[in-house]
This record gives C-alpha cells, structure tokens and sequence, in this order.
C-alpha cells in the first residue's frame, strides 16, 4: 500500500532525522538561536510530566494490565494493545515535550512533537489495519534476557533528579510516572515486538525504532557529563534496542513486502 511504502522509505528516515539535528524548539519568549540547548534541557526537565506524579501508580497498574493482557491473551488481545501504544505514545508527546517558564513561556521540542505523534499514528493504524500479530513465535531462549531488561525499564529505579532510587515498590508505585515517559516505556514495546518478530507491522517496527534511536542517541550525550552518567546508563537500552530494531526492518523488508 501507498502509505506502507511512504512509511518505510529511506526518505522519511532521513527527514526524521534531519528534523532531530536541525529543527529548533519554540519558544514564546526570549529565543535566541545561542539558547536553543538549554531550552531543549530546561523544557525536558520541567515537562507537564511532573503534574501526573499524584496520580502515578493508576498510570502504572493501567500500563501494567495491558502488558500482562498481551502476555496471557496474546493476539486475543491484539486491539487493545496497539490501542493502549498509540494513546501511550500521544501522551508521550503532550506531555514529555512541553512546557511552561517564567524565562522561556510556553516552550517545545517541535522535533520530538513530530517523532512521538508519527510513532502515535502507526500503532493507532493498527487499530484498523490489524496487522500486529502477538504469537510470541519469536520469543525463545535467545532472547529470554530481553525480559530483564523490559522489567528494568518498567522499573526505572531512578528519581527525577537522576539519583538512584532502588525502592522495589517503585515497580507498582511508578515514582517518576514512567508509564507516561518516552524512555522508560519505548523499550518495552519494541521488546514485545522482538518477540512477535516473525507476525508484526514492519511500518510500526520501523518507526519505532527510528523514533527510539534518534531519542536514544540524544540521551548518549549525559555520558559526556559525570553528573548525569546514571541518566546516560539508564538509556542505554533504549538506544541500543532501537538501533537494533531500526537495522531489522531492513533486514525483514523483502519478507514483509511479499507478504502483504
């Protein structure tokens, strides 16, 4: 299809990754280009996120049900998950990527808005196209460990000021509301789509990863700072899943294209 083909061509790769590099964030006030990398970190850190701490733990017990529901109902499923992953990935884009300062007003990462909401459409689009297939088929010994690494990230034993906070309880308390972050919830889907590898959407598999490496990528750079290593260590499977999601699709796109 028409759209398949726009969503999986080397062109829109390229352009998403351009905008990463090259697209500044907006700013009502006081923009200046010499101020475009502190805006970015100061909008980041002082996201809308920060007002759903209150209601974190509803946020996490509902991610929490929708993970195990495609673990035991599998394609069952199906619907409600690619549902839930695209309302996970909009909410990742309102509220991760905006806020509001005395120094700045009203301020957004315009790149990261435009990454997030295609990520959100793609799996929205599977609510229709119902190509996802949770067989599991691809999850065996080889790649058992990936669930380590999924209850890491659900985890996310870190504060919002990038201390260490290793309370078990965080895992149902969702301390940093990480159901509704970018970072922390990104690898877990791609690692369920590891496991289906065989029966899924290669445009949601690419996007995804696309939008998860160039995220990734930019949060390499907290290993350039002693301050930030932990924040740099925490998203490392982020970038390395979705970098290697992002080579798959390559791989899977001959397969792909004679199946559909």
């Amino acid at each position: 299809m028409k759209a398949d083909k726009i969503l999986l061509s080397r062109w829109l790769m390229i352009v998403l990754f351009a905008l990463a590099f090259i697209m500044p964030p907006f700013a009502s006030q006081n923009f200046e280009t010499k101020e475009i990398g502190n805006i970015v970190v100061v909008t980041l850190s002082n996201s809308f996120v920060k007002n759903f701490i209150p209601y974190s733990t509803v946020f996490q017990l509902i991610a929490l049900f929708f993970l195990m529901g495609i673990a035991v109902w599998k394609n069952r499923f199906a619907k409600a998950f690619s549902l839930f992953a695209g309302f996970s990935f909009l909410a990742f884009t309102l509220v991760q990527n905006m806020a509001i300062t005395e120094k700045f007003g009203f301020r957004a990462v315009i790149s990261n808005l435009i990454l997030m909401s295609i990520t959100s459409f793609v799996w929205f689009r599977d609510t229709w196209k119902d190509e996802n297939r949770y067989t599991f088929a691809n999850f065996g010994k080889k790649n058992a460990w990936l669930l380590v690494i999924a209850l890491f990230c659900f985890w996310w034993p870190m504060n919002f000021s990038g201390e260490l906070d290793f309370n078990p309880l965080n895992f149902f308390t969702g301390h940093v509301v990480q159901a509704l972050q970018f970072c922390p919830m990104t690898p877990i889907f791609l690692i369920i789509l590891i496991f289906c590898k065989s029966t899924i959407s290669l445009p949601i598999y690419r996007i995804t990863g696309i939008s998860g490496t160039i995220i990734g990528f930019w949060n390499m750079m907290n290993f350039f700072n002693p301050s930030t290593l932990y924040v740099g260590v925490y998203h490392l499977p982020l970038f390395l899943i979705s970098l290697y999601v992002l080579i798959d699709s390559f791989k899977l796109r001959k397969n792909y294209v004679q199946r559909t």
